[in-house]
């Protein structure tokens, strides 16, 4: 912001001190906003200095700074965005809003939750021809961050996508790359949500969750199946023929 007031008082041959006086406004926050402690004025402020240079106050919306190589944006909902004709509209949007702090989110170890102003930085393209990145129609990334420390956080990243895929190689399409994990997020025929890796059984690369070195501590699953097979009835039948038919009733 320093600099487009540094240029408008240059044209104007003006300086900071004279437009404090006539703005009214304190010649510290000049000083402090040339020497790079602090990054804005309060808007009321930037009213003031935009009556006494006469300009609009979109003038202060935005920065280039070529300098730095820096887009500086002093709004709360700014945006690029591609807007085409019979096209999703795509942008990357800098907004901000009240958040849930991240307990809200928890299962395990959640504390008390309460609501927090936050940053919220989006990526990603709407096909209801829009910029919203809260609703159905978005497809894209959410980055959350605001309160401070303990309970009091927002520190959360948002994947939106019916389908969520990872490719060894995008190029190659998703389907002729079996290298990859794909999130099957909505199914209209049996809401199913589902987890899968991208090779067939057949496929030379296997499909790993943990490793020898760097195992699972610990899973929790309602079923499990072997090659087809339930492995509570595994289980059952084994612990029957074995003689543990007291054990084997746990099992369903």
């Amino acid at each position: 912001m320093w600099e487009t007031i540094e240029r408008l008082l240059k044209e104007r041959g003006m300086t900071k001190n004279k437009l404090a006086t006539l703005a009214g406004i304190n010649k510290n926050s000049l000083i402090d906003l040339k020497m790079g402690r602090k990054k804005s004025l309060k808007f009321e402020d930037v009213v003031k200095i935009a009556d006494v240079l006469d300009v609009s106050l979109d003038e202060f919306r935005m920065e280039v700074n070529l300098n730095a190589g820096q887009i500086l944006y002093y709004t709360d909902q700014a945006a690029l965005k591609r807007v085409l004709n019979g096209y999703p509209t795509q942008f990357i949007k800098f907004g901000i809003g009240t958040q849930s702090t991240d307990n809200a989110f928890r299962l395990i170890g959640a504390g008390s939750s309460s609501s927090v102003g936050a940053s919220i930085a989006s990526f990603g393209t709407n096909r209801n021809n829009g910029e919203n990145n809260l609703d159905g129609g978005f497809t894209g990334v959410n980055i959350y961050s605001g309160g401070t420390t303990g309970t009091n956080v927002v520190d959360r990243i948002e994947l939106a996508s019916d389908i969520l895929q990872i490719a060894h190689a995008a190029s190659t399409g998703i389907a002729n790359d079996p290298r990859g994990w794909t999130f099957e997020n909505q199914n209209s025929v049996n809401n199913n949500y589902v987890f899968r890796p991208n090779t067939s059984p057949n496929s030379a690369y296997k499909a790993l969750i943990g490793t020898s070195v760097t195992p699972i501590n610990e899973l929790y699953i309602d079923e499990a199946y072997i090659k087809g097979q339930r492995l509570g009835w595994i289980l059952k039948d084994i612990a029957n023929r074995i003689g543990h038919g007291g054990w084997a009733n746990y099992i369903s």
